[in-house]
C-alpha cells in the first residue's frame, strides 16, 4: 500500500527495504517514520520541528552532530550563561581559565590595589612577591627626621649648615689626623708630619732643606789619549753651612778604538769618591756614563770638585760642538740639610 504526501506518493512499508537506492524514499510504518536512502546510507527524513528547547552553549563544548530527528525552527535560539564580573588584575601566573561562560563585549576587569611598603633608609632594589599593583598616585614610608641611625636629616638641620672641625684627611690606607692643626698663614701649606698626621707649614721651613746648586757642563770639544787621569771638568763651591754636598755627573763619550775602555772618577778636594767606565762596542760608537752621589761631613767651607777622565787606549773623545746629539759631559752639585 503507497503513502501519499502532498503530491508525492511513498512506499508504505512495515520494515526498511533490503537494498535501497540512493534517492528512494519510504515510510515505516512500524516506527512511523519517514526515511530516505542518501550516499549508501539510510536516514530518517525530519517532518516536524521539535518543541524541546535547544541545548545551552558553553565555552570548550566539542562539536557533536546530534541525534534529535526533529528539525531546528529558523527563529530558535540558544541559550548563553551571563557572565560573572571577570576576575580582578594582579601580578599573576596567566591562566587560560575554566569558566564555562563566555565575556560581554564591555566587561571591565577591576584591579587589586594595595598599600606601598616603607622605604626606610638603606633598603636595597626589589620587585617584590605581592600580587597587587600600585596607584599612579601611591606613596612609601619613609623614615622619620632625627639625628640618630636610620633617620634622615632635614634641610633646615644645623648639622648642614654649622662650621666643622675636620679630624682627619682619609687616604687608600689610613685616615691622617689634621684636627691639631691651627689655621693656617698665608704661603703655608699642608705638610705632613708622620705617615698619620699632617698640619700647615711654611714654604720656606720644607725648601730649607735645600741651599744651593751649581752646574757646569763642557762647552768645547775635548779629547784624551792619557792613560792616567786628566781634568775634564772643575767647579768650586762653597757650602754655607751644611755638610752635605749631592754631586751628579752625566756623559756621552765614543772612542776612536774598538772595545776602546774610557774611565771617569769624581774627587772632592782631591779625595777621589767615584768612579765608572764604559767601552766602546765599535771604533766611534757613543756610550753613555753617569755617576749620582751624596757627600757627607763636608765643613762649611770652599770645596772643589774634579771630573777626571782617561782612557785604556785609543782616543777618548767628549765633543758638544763636534757631535751635539750624542756628546756631552755635564755636572750638577746641589748643598742639602739632609
Amino acid at each position: 500500500m503507497a503513502l501519499r504526501v502532498g503530491s508525492i506518493i511513498y512506499d508504505n512499508l512495515t520494515a526498511d527495504p533490503t537494498e535501497p537506492a540512493n534517492g528512494e524514499h519510504w515510510f515505516n510504518s512500524t516506527e512511523g517514520k519517514h526515511k530516505r536512502r542518501v550516499g549508501g546510507a539510510t536516514e530518517v527524513v525530519p517532518s516536524t520541528t521539535g518543541a524541546t528547547t535547544p541545548e545551552g552553549i558553553d565555552i570548550g563544548d566539542t562539536a557533536i552532530i546530534g541525534v534529535a530527528a526533529d528539525a531546528a525552527r529558523a527563529d530558535h535560539q540558544h541559550a548563553l550563561p551571563s557572565p560573572a564580573a571577570p576576575a580582578n588584575v594582579t601580578k599573576a601566573t596567566a591562566a587560560a581559565g575554566t569558566s564555562l561562560k563566555v565575556a560581554r563585549e564591555d566587561h571591565k576587569h577591576d584591579i587589586t590595589t594595595a598599600a606601598a611598603v616603607a622605604n626606610p633608609p638603606n633598603t636595597a632594589n626589589a620587585e617584590g612577591t605581592s600580587t597587587s599593583l600600585a596607584r599612579a598616585d601611591h606613596t612609601h614610608a619613609l623614615a622619620a627626621f632625627g639625628t640618630g641611625s636610620g633617620t634622615f636629616c632635614q634641610g633646615n638641620d644645623a648639622r648642614l649648615s654649622d662650621d666643622r672641625t675636620a679630624a682627619g684627611l682619609r687616604s687608600a690606607s689610613t685616615v691622617v689626623a689634621v684636627s691639631s692643626a691651627t689655621a693656617p698663614t698665608s704661603g703655608q701649606v699642608l705638610t705632613a708630619l708622620t705617615g698619620s698626621s699632617a698640619n700647615w707649614q711654611s714654604l720656606g721651613s720644607i725648601t730649607s732643606n735645600y741651599k744651593q746648586s751649581v752646574f757646569l757642563e763642557k762647552t768645547t770639544d775635548a779629547t784624551t789619549t792619557s792613560t792616567s787621569f786628566v781634568t775634564l771638568l772643575s767647579q768650586a763651591i762653597t757650602l754655607a753651612g751644611s755638610t752635605n754636598l749631592l754631586i751628579r755627573f752625566s756623559a756621552g763619550v765614543s772612542n776612536t778604538g774598538n772595545n776602546a775602555q774610557t774611565f771617569f772618577r769624581i774627587t772632592v778636594d782631591g779625595v777621589v769618591k767615584r768612579g765608572v767606565s764604559v767601552v766602546a762596542s765599535s771604533v766611534g760608537a757613543v756610550e753613555s756614563a753617569a755617576m749620582v752621589l751624596k757627600v757627607t761631613g763636608l765643613s762649611a767651607a770652599a770645596h772643589t770638585v774634579l771630573v777626571e777622565w782617561r782612557v785604556g787606549g785609543s782616543t777618548g773623545q767628549v765633543r758638544p760642538v763636534a757631535a751635539p746629539d750624542s756628546e756631552h759631559a755635564s755636572l750638577l752639585l746641589e748643598e742639602v740639610a739632609v
